[in-house]
């Protein structure tokens, strides 16, 4: 439950609203990656915005506004959860093109 209360923060939503939350999250995953803060707080972030990764020893996600953002994941697990959200897009294509 301290996820939702997290992401209801982040989204703006009451702990009631955790089934609106849900969606919001579902909805989200299609362009966003799921990161989490040192301080334990969760990140979301766009993967297309994501320039470039380092390890220092921290892993600095750099996206491509010039933001750098300190993460708890390894450089190999940002790499991952980016390239499970290409895969996921590549099979399943944009959900714009199949509004009518």
């Amino acid at each position: 439950m301290e996820e939702y209360d997290k992401l209801s923060y982040i989204f703006g939503l009451g702990t009631e609203n955790n089934h609106k939350l849900l969606k919001v999250w579902h909805d989200c995953q299609k362009i966003m990656v799921k990161l989490t803060r040192l301080n334990k707080t969760i990140l979301i972030v766009n993967a297309e915005l994501i320039e470039f990764i380092e390890a220092t020893p921290d892993t600095i996600v750099t996206l491509t506004t010039g933001r750098k953002v300190v993460v708890r994941e390894t450089v190999e697990d940002v790499i991952e959860r980016v390239v499970s959200y290409k895969r996921s897009f590549m099979q399943h294509g944009p959900s714009v093109l199949n509004r009518q």
